[in-house]
């Protein structure tokens, strides 16, 4: 059961720390474990899926909700170079309606 603030309600926004921040041997480290991996796939919970488009906002190439907050996804095996991406919407979404299966 997903239970959610009624209407109007305030939001806080917490900007994230920018990439260009870290430290280079960090960025290398997370480039060599994106690259390690074969391939990854990406399931959906529908039930969950509540149309917010916070996974639209991380990974446009993957991910497509219309006005209606229809979820559509463009890519269910997608390149490695969008995992960071993929990864970014899992983590963000309200509902934890994104899960990451790696081969």
């Amino acid at each position: 059961m997903v239970v959610q603030p009624g209407s109007p309600c305030l939001v806080r926004y917490i900007k994230r720390e920018s990439i260009q921040n870290k430290t280079t041997e960090t960025t290398d480290n997370k480039q060599k474990a994106v690259t390690n991996q074969d391939s990854f796939k990406l399931e959906i919970d529908m039930d969950l899926c509540q149309g917010h488009a916070n996974c639209m906002s991380e990974a446009p190439e993957i991910f497509q909700v219309d006005d209606k907050g229809n979820l559509t996804v463009l890519q269910e095996n997608p390149d490695n170079s969008l995992l960071k991406k993929a990864k970014n919407a899992a983590k963000y979404c309200p509902t934890s309606a994104i899960k990451i299966k790696q081969n």
